[in-house]
């Protein structure tokens, strides 16, 4: 059995994910992965992730070697009783207008949603506070947030990378091991 890890990578030699370029010569940094997760849909069993050009949020990430851009965190809405949804990858909060997007760091009333455990199940129904209306995976795997009514394409898992394996990528010692083995 493969052991979960506490932390997920901080940076990415090959990809350079992170905000930051990796320092030549160190291995990356990581980031305390507590209280975050994968958001899984039901309808499709995949998990959110966003465009980072269009900041759409889809639910048709692979639950096989999930990455920063799959996993998300709670904030407490500093307007309103409720809560905000970021991305760690880029600390942008989710926000609703007319499909499920991130946006910045900072969230305003878009950005305040409620998470409704639904009885008898592990299951989430996600809540906009602004239009009291539910998140719902489209047939395109994009998100509205124009349901009044919960139906199974509004459900969702909240999957904790600490509660499962979750890859810790190449470190730069690797990479560099790998890139003398094949110079030789």
């Amino acid at each position: 059995m493969v052991e979960p890890i506490s932390r997920l990578p901080g940076c990415n030699p090959i990809t350079y994910s992170n905000a930051t370029k990796c320092t030549n010569g160190y291995d990356p940094k990581s980031m305390d992965n507590t209280n975050t997760f994968h958001i899984q849909s039901k309808i499709t069993g995949l998990y959110l992730t966003f465009n980072p050009i269009s900041e759409i949020v889809y639910a048709n990430a692979s639950i096989q070697n999930p990455t920063y851009r799959e996993t998300w965190g709670l904030g407490w809405a500093a307007k309103d009783t409720g809560r905000t949804i970021r991305n760690t990858e880029l600390n942008r909060h989710f926000t609703i207008q007319d499909i499920l997007r991130v946006r910045g760091p900072e969230s305003d009333t878009w950005e305040i949603f409620t998470l409704e455990k639904q009885p008898n199940s592990n299951y989430y129904a996600i809540k906009n506070r602004r239009h009291g209306k539910y998140l719902k995976v489209e047939q395109d795997f994009t998100i509205s947030g124009t349901t009044s009514i919960i139906v199974d394409s509004c459900l969702f898992q909240l999957i904790t990378p600490n509660g499962g394996f979750v890859p810790e990528g190449f470190k730069l010692s690797d990479f560099n091991q790998n890139l003398s083995i094949n110079i030789g």
